[in-house]
Formats: structure tokens, C-alpha cells, sequence
């Protein structure tokens, strides 16, 4: 057991690295991403380790997702940003998003990255494996707690690209995203559809220029 919480603590403490000190874009999570898996894979299955558990009902797990989704879209674009930028006077900045609207090559590419990027790495970096660790070795209601805070503050400060703004609120959908994922008893499906429909309602928003 001792044996098994230094090589935990090891790895963690590899991808936190990672995650920190890799600058090429997409490198950064899919090091991290690999490691994570293969180390799951080598330890436990990913059904332990991570939350990869078989859908009982795919619809229902779909439309659950799909459901949550427009909530977190209502709420971090309509309610949460505009109160986020007017507490930190600082926009949003989209960078390459910028010009998503009318430009359908990029509206694709976008979200079959996104789904790829956003709905399965990040989930199971983020939410899968940090929140399961800190769940394994603390008390299960305490270490979900750190986890759920100390996963969301990484998962928004790492969104610098987007501003101060858009980390605060990439933090907050972050947290949102791991009470779900402690919440429905660590179904990762669930966390990734809903993280991939969240990201397409949002290049959809600025697809058809909803918001500036």
C-alpha cells in the first residue's frame, strides 16, 4: 500500500510537470494524457482507476450529458462571463476563435478537436484521474473535496491564453465538472459527452456570432 501511494504521488506529481512546464499546445495535455492511461492501464483497469465504467443506458447517459451541457452554456455564457468581466474589467479573449463565425473549415476542425481535446484528455486528466487519486488516499468526502478544488484551479489557470477572465471562468466550469464527476460516482462518460457538448454549443455561439 505504502509502495503504491509513492508511485502514485510520483506520477501525479509528473503530470502536474507537464501540464506546468510544456509549452507546445496540445503536447502539454497529451504527454500527460498517455501517461496516464498506460500507468491506469498497468496498476488497475480504467474502470477503477479513472471512471471508465459501461454505460447502462447510453441514451439516457447522452441525454443526461446533453442536458447538463445547456445548463453550463446558459449559465457560463449569459450569466457568469458578463459578471466576470465586469469584476475583472478585462474581455474574454478568444484568440483563434475569433474567427469561428461564418467559417465552417474552422467550425469543424474546431469541434472534432475539442471533443478530442477538451471532451477525453482534459476529462481524464482533470477530472478522472486527479480527483480519483486524491478520492484513493484521503477520505473519500474530504479527498473529493481538495481534489474537486485543486483540479478546477489547475484546469483554469492552465486556460491563461484566454485572459484572466476566461480563466476564472474556465475554473468555474471546470468545478462544476468535477462535482459531477464525484456526484455521479465517477461516471467519466458522463463528464467527457458533456465537456464535448459543452464545447460545441460554445463554437456554435460564436459560429453564428451570439456573442462578440
Amino acid at each position: 500500500m505504502k509502495q503504491e501511494i509513492i508511485y502514485d504521488a510520483l506520477i501525479f506529481a509528473i503530470v502536474i510537470a507537464l501540464l506546468l512546464l510544456v509549452k507546445v499546445p496540445y503536447v502539454k495535455v497529451l504527454l500527460p494524457f498517455a501517461l496516464i492511461l498506460t500507468y491506469s492501464y498497468k496498476t488497475q483497469d480504467l474502470k477503477i482507476s479513472l471512471g471508465f465504467s459501461k454505460p447502462r443506458n447510453l441514451l439516457k447517459l447522452v441525454g443526461t450529458a446533453f442536458g447538463l451541457a445547456i445548463f453550463i452554456s446558459i449559465l457560463s455564457t449569459f450569466l457568469l462571463l458578463p459578471f466576470i468581466e465586469k469584476l475583472t474589467e478585462t474581455p474574454l479573449k478568444l484568440g483563434v476563435f475569433q474567427q469561428l463565425k461564418n467559417n465552417s473549415t474552422l467550425f469543424f476542425t474546431s469541434i472534432i478537436i475539442s471533443w478530442v481535446v477538451g471532451g477525453i484528455i482534459e476529462e481524464t486528466i482533470f477530472r478522472g484521474f486527479m480527483i480519483s487519486k486524491f478520492m484513493k488516499h484521503i477520505n473519500p468526502n474530504f479527498g473529493a473535496i481538495i481534489g474537486v478544488i485543486l483540479s478546477s484551479c489547475l484546469f483554469g489557470y492552465l486556460h491563461s491564453y484566454q485572459g484572466i477572465s476566461g480563466q476564472i471562468l474556465v475554473g468555474i466550469v471546470g468545478l462544476i465538472l468535477a462535482v459531477i464527476y464525484v456526484v455521479s460516482k465517477r461516471n467519466l462518460w458522463l463528464n467527457i459527452l458533456t465537456h464535448g457538448f459543452v464545447d460545441t454549443i460554445s463554437m456554435l455561439i460564436l459560429y453564428f456570432g451570439l456573442i462578440n
